[in-house]
């Protein structure tokens, strides 16, 4: 099982509108893992393996947005959406030695259930540390792309999130 929370605030100043967007993901599931398998020849306590796990689960997407300023006129217009996206995908280890890994995922998603369509796709190098006993934890730095294709209503009540996020990430690991 996995719980992989994200986090991001835009803003923009301009002399015409202060525009705000915070954005909020939980991407869960639950997962199925294929391997160990051993890349190295012998039986070395360091040698290289590699992990696959096969996942399925959701991603909630909650999207707050405010716009205060002087555009058209003296306007304030702020509101919120949200929404569940099914997701299937693939996450992957390369254990390169003990404390060092190369982590990669991918998954898409939406299917015309929340999303019309959405996909994942990062890379990640990991450093496994003591945490609470053994190596039990992961600190990690990569790069992560989303994108989603969200529409709902229509005329004036259309909203439409059609976006791809992507950069630099960080983050901490804490298997149990």
């Amino acid at each position: 099982m996995f719980v992989s929370p994200f986090f991001s605030r835009l803003e923009e100043e301009t002399d015409l509108a202060d525009i705000t967007n915070d954005l909020y993901m939980v991407s869960f599931g639950a997962s199925y893992r294929l391997g160990p398998w051993n890349l190295t020849r012998g039986a070395e306590s360091s040698s290289k393996t590699l992990v696959v796990d096969l996942f399925a689960g959701g991603r909630y997407t909650y999207v707050n947005f405010e716009l205060d300023g002087n555009l058209l006129g003296n306007h304030d217009d702020k509101g919120h959406k949200d929404w569940l996206d099914p997701i299937i995908g693939l996450r992957s280890f390369l254990v390169l030695s003990p404390k060092w890994t190369l982590n990669s995922s991918g998954d898409v998603g939406g299917f015309g259930v929340g999303s019309d369509f959405a996909w994942h796709a990062s890379a990640a190098v990991g450093y496994k540390l003591k945490f609470l006993g053994d190596d039990d934890a992961q600190i990690f730095a990569g790069y992560r792309i989303l994108s989603q294709d969200y529409k709902t209503g229509s005329g004036d009540n259309e909203f439409a999130w059609d976006i791809d996020l992507k950069g630099p990430t960080i983050g901490f690991a804490y298997h149990f």
